[in-house]
């Protein structure tokens, strides 16, 4: 992987966050996974980022490659946050994840 981007300083050490959670699928949903991103973002939310900023520095956005999580995560994040937009969160076809590891 090649980063093209200059390192920043985040307000907490790190840009990117990833987090392994065990869970069990139900209809092709890992509910554990959706509540661990609910208090991620609760956190981020808390240290000052914001779901919707005009400043691309201080937004959190969500990646996930299941369109079914994605659905779930979306449905949940809106009921939560007013605020939040779907744009937030991208879904990204299984081809392209392979191909961006």
């Amino acid at each position: 992987m090649v980063i093209k981007t200059e390192p920043q300083v985040s307000r907490l050490g790190a840009n990117l966050i990833a987090s392994h959670v065990e869970g069990q699928l139900e209809n092709h949903v890992n509910w554990a996974e959706v509540d661990a991103v609910e208090a991620l973002i609760e956190e981020l939310l808390a240290a000052g980022y914001r779901l919707n900023s005009p400043d691309s520095d201080n937004t959190i956005g969500v990646i996930s490659p299941y369109r079914r999580q994605v659905d779930a995560l979306t449905q949940r994040l809106k009921s939560r946050w007013s605020d939040f937009s779907p744009r937030a969160l991208a879904q990204f076809t299984r081809s392209k994840v392979d191909r961006n590891q």
